[in-house]
């Protein structure tokens, strides 16, 4: 019988054990996940920020062709066009 018991308290202290270290993985693998997270929010606002200034290169690129093709929006009525 105390050999049984003894085993039945190892089994316990294993189970025990190994529950712990899951835990901690569980932990770890978390906080991971949530930095990887913020990292990919941080990432979406840099994309989204981009696109913004390329829009408004685009713009900036726009307006300069129409101005040196002699477009510059007073109209028609203009004398320097």
């Amino acid at each position: 019988m105390r050999l049984l018991e003894s085993i039945r308290v190892l089994a316990g202290s294993r189970a025990i054990a190994q529950r712990r270290m899951l835990n901690h993985r569980l932990r770890a693998i978390d906080e991971e996940l949530a930095r990887l997270n913020e990292e990919i929010q941080l990432l979406g606002r840099r994309a989204a920020l981009a696109q913004t200034h390329l829009v408004r290169q685009q713009e900036l690129v726009s307006e300069s062709r129409r101005r040196s093709l002699g477009f510059h929006g007073c109209g028609a009525s203009c004398s320097s066009a």
